[in-house]
């Protein structure tokens, strides 16, 4: 039916089976704000554990600089967050602080609950503050 995921087994020859490589397997994909995707379908052909650790850097990039537009458009959705790793703070502040172990975490999350991202392109700043107001849910490992 329309909008179904249909999954097939393929041999995949990726050279690095990262975080990058596990959301490509469930057709999850995360572009910048401003709109273009930090990866392809074709992305783990090539990718290495420094490119990956690259791509991951770019995404707290962009997280960070939506967090700082969104500040300073005085924003309602700037919001107090309640629960989960950031209790307390204001979400664009928060956003705007965030290292490259926080979007590894939330990758983790997506890799271990994917049924609401699979098939799909998801601006990784919206995404990402959505995770961060839901309370952090964390995968466990």
């Amino acid at each position: 039916m329309q909008n179904d995921i249909l999954y097939t087994k393929i041999l995949y020859p990726a050279k690095h089976r990262g975080q990058l490589f596990k959301l490509i397997q469930q057709a999850v994909y995360f572009e910048r704000v401003t709109s273009g995707k930090f990866y392809t379908f074709e992305t783990a052909l090539e990718l290495k554990e420094t490119k990956e650790r690259g791509i991951i850097d770019l995404m707290v990039s962009d997280i960070i600089y939506t967090g700082l537009e969104m500040q300073k458009k005085m924003d309602d959705q700037d919001m107090i967050i309640k629960g989960g790793l950031f209790d307390g703070k204001k979400l664009f502040a928060t956003m705007q602080m965030i290292t490259a172990e926080n979007v590894k975490d939330f990758i983790d999350y997506v890799i271990a609950r994917p049924v609401k991202y699979t098939g799909n392109t998801w601006k990784i700043s919206e995404t990402f503050a959505t995770w961060v107001t839901s309370e952090t849910p964390r995968a466990i490992k």
